[in-house]
């Protein structure tokens, strides 16, 4: 399994943003602030009505560098119950982001550590990937329907329909999350085996994941 790109890498983090602040002291202007000239965001909120934490505070287009890597883009979300950040890099990068950024306000202005007031944690990652062997490999008896459709489909010429995607879904009833699914790329040759991929995961989980899946259509 070869990484094409990485589509989306975002981090969640759940906390009541009141406790982030319990005294209610007057910070907006100088984190907004901050947050623009330390990151560069192309896109902040500028009125009123664009700090509506019910809606999410935005901020997008800016740019993130972690340690020694090269700087990447990153995009900042701000609601009632917590912060999402998201790169295109990796869910590491996302997560580094926010801890540097949620830690300059708790040391800054004298307030609770996120590690006091954090609840959970949540990944979501869209990947694009190149496996070696196709999808329809996982069930051949599935070639039978494959065939029919190839049959009876009118009015588009020759056919060659295959399974092409997979999906794994929480039970609503316990905990629901976002599924994880695997399935074609759209209007890309069969023959180039690619795929997108979408997980509630670290992106480097979703991609051993991705690995193994590719390791049991090799086997068969």
């Amino acid at each position: 399994m070869k990484l094409q790109s990485v589509v989306m890498a975002r981090s969640i983090w759940v906390f009541n943003i009141l406790d982030l602040n319990p005294r209610g002291k007057m910070i907006g202007p100088s984190i907004i602030s901050h947050l623009v000239e330390t990151y560069r965001f192309a896109q902040y909120p500028k009125t009123a009505e664009e700090m509506d934490e019910s809606k999410g505070i935005i901020f997008m287009n800016g740019s993130f560098q972690h340690e020694s890597r090269q700087a990447v883009d990153i995009n900042l979300k701000v609601f009632g119950w917590g912060v999402a950040a998201e790169t295109r890099s990796s869910t590491k990068d996302s997560d580094a982001f926010l801890k540097k950024a949620l830690n300059w306000i708790s040391n800054e202005f004298d307030l609770p550590s996120i590690d006091q007031i954090l609840r959970s944690n949540a990944y979501y990652s869209e990947l694009n990937v190149q496996c070696e062997n196709s999808l329809s490999m996982l069930n051949p008896k599935l070639e039978r329907i494959s065939q029919r459709l190839n049959s009876e489909v009118k009015g588009h010429g020759e056919m060659a329909y295959q399974a092409s995607g997979i999906s794994f879904w929480s039970n609503p009833s316990l905990n629901q999350a976002f599924p994880f699914r695997i399935e074609r790329a759209e209007g890309v040759g069969f023959a180039e085996n690619r795929y997108l991929s979408s997980a509630p995961l670290e992106t480097e989980i979703h991609l051993e994941i991705l690995s193994e899946l590719d390791a049991i259509l090799r086997t068969g």
